[in-house]
């Protein structure tokens, strides 16, 4: 899982146990998942997770609980600055 534009995606790698490769080409074929970049050479394609239907959205959450609480902590202490 990565940010790409302040957005959180995932790679189809990431997912694959989640959801097959077919049902999510049919979901962005739908609109149902927003693709946010396309595969090219050495980089993999990202999907929004907040586009995800609801029932994999869940799932995908739940596998990447640690790293979202991890990015969000950290995010938070970017906006943090000392006093002198």
């Amino acid at each position: 899982m990565e940010y790409y534009n302040n957005i959180q995606a995932v790679t189809y790698e990431e997912v694959q146990d989640i959801i097959c490769l077919s049902t999510l080409k049919s979901c962005v074929h739908r609109g149902d998942v927003v693709k946010l970049r396309r595969a090219c050479y050495d980089k993999p394609a990202l999907y929004s997770v907040e586009s995800f239907p609801l029932k994999y959205k869940k799932m995908i959450q739940d596998k990447f609980k640690d790293e979202l609480q991890e990015t969000a902590t950290q995010k938070g202490l970017d906006n943090i600055t000392e006093d002198m």
